[in-house]
């Protein structure tokens, strides 16, 4: 494990973001008379999920859907935008918590979503209401896949993981990635080692700043790490620029703030502007999913109906459109194994749809592998670099993953959510 277990950095402002910018599409949506779909984003930047890829989520759905969109920030953005007008208000920064549970109370008229956290009272107490709800997005499927494949092609025996925030989301992934290196050694007899998380004391390494990830990841490459995982939204350029510092020519990283758009197919479609098409057409997930003896729980939980949404099928036919962009590869700058995807346009519509028909809350509300809105990305040049068994390891994976036979259960999922 790396020395010093948790270091978590003073947060950076973020720049870039106006508060209250209208989008310019005024028009109404079936069962209202007017949504406004809204971002409500913190001020680091180095929450999972990144703030500009909410914004621009928010602002992707509300134009499908032919509603108005806001974005705001800072420790108020919630109560800003909910006196701006807006009908559902989305944060992914749990800092802003007690922000949405407040707009929830005093505009019972307004929606509130809080990506990847619980929605908690003062005293720690369950929030429970019709307008309110929490989204539980499994990033830990994806990660524990991503850490099986990592383990199973690192040259080092030696992998690496950095988080941004000290949130639910983050170290949700950081386990799950841990748990599936955890599996791959178990199945193959192997000692592969992973700096930045304790399975033990469920903490790792934080950052919430680009510099302070570029550090962390500077000591775990030190210490042999050929592959690194940050989740550390905007900061994570931090790790790969430690990477490219490496010298090190087989060095990968882990992307996991990727959106549709970063995708070959989401590209593509977007070309030809249609954003709608983009959630079809990358609707086939690939087959990185695997086998074998693992450290998530088994349990036979009914998911059909979102496995028969997630399009499970052979890698070779879902490649093309699972691979990154050429031009999500140059921005990131540094060789790619694999990343986690969040369709973050296609939750945000399913939001504002649920919304629309009054169906947002109490119940915690799952995006996962199975239902295709957070996955593996594929691994493009890398996969001809993995043996035939690695290969079908993942591919056993995902399907148990998908099926429900492989449950990825860590201790910062929220409780007694629907995995269906």
């Amino acid at each position: 494990m790396m020395a010093g277990g948790v270091a978590v950095l003073a947060a950076a402002s973020l720049s870039g973001c106006a508060s209250n910018l209208p989008q310019s599409t005024p028009t109404s949506v079936t069962g209202t008379d007017r949504a406004v779909v809204c971002a409500a984003l913190g001020e680091d930047g180095a929450e999972a999920l990144g703030p500009r890829a909410l914004a621009d989520a928010v602002e992707a759905a509300a134009e499908s859907l032919g509603a108005d969109s806001r974005t705001a920030s800072g420790p108020k953005a919630a109560t800003s935008l909910a006196d701006a007008g807006c009908t559902l208000i989305i944060a992914a920064d749990q800092s802003l918590t007690a922000d949405l549970i407040a707009v929830a109370d005093e505009h019972p008229d307004v929606d509130v979503a809080l990506l990847g956290g619980a929605l908690s009272g003062p005293q720690g107490e369950d929030y429970r209401r019709d307008n309110a709800a929490a989204v539980d997005l499994r990033l830990s499927e994806a990660a524990y896949l991503a850490g099986y494949a990592a383990a199973g092609m690192t040259t080092t025996g030696t992998l690496g993981v950095v988080g941004g925030t000290d949130d639910a989301l983050t170290q949700g992934a950081m386990d799950g990635f841990a748990q599936g290196v955890d599996a791959y050694n178990r199945s193959k007899g192997t000692s592969i080692r992973v700096l930045g998380w304790d399975p033990l004391a469920l903490s790792g390494a934080l950052a919430s700043t680009a510099d302070g990830v570029e550090a962390a990841a500077a000591e775990m490459i030190a210490e042999g790490a050929d592959i690194i995982m940050p989740v550390a939204g905007e900061a994570s350029a931090g790790a790969f620029s430690a990477l490219a510092a490496s010298g090190n020519p087989l060095a990968r990283v882990i992307t996991t703030g990727a959106t549709t758009t970063d995708l070959r197919a989401g590209q593509a479609v977007a070309a030809d502007g249609d954003a709608q098409s983009a959630g079809s057409a990358q609707s086939g997930e690939t087959a990185q999913s695997g086998p074998a003896p693992q450290s998530g729980d088994e349990a036979g939980s009914d998911r059909s109906d979102a496995t028969a949404q997630s399009g499970v099928g052979p890698r070779e036919e879902a490649q093309a459109d699972d691979d990154f962009s050429q031009d999500y590869l140059d921005r990131v700058g540094v060789p790619v194994l694999t990343g986690i995807v969040t369709r973050l346009d296609e939750i945000v519509a399913d939001l504002a749809e649920r919304s629309i028909r009054g169906e947002i809350g109490p119940d915690p509300i799952v995006y996962s592998t199975a239902d295709g809105r957070v996955h593996l990305a594929g691994f493009a040049d890398a996969a001809a670099l993995m043996s035939p068994e690695l290969t079908s390891d993942l591919t056993a994976l995902r399907e148990r993953i998908d099926s429900g036979d492989l449950i990825v259960a860590t201790a910062f999922d929220l409780a007694d959510a629907d995995r269906k």
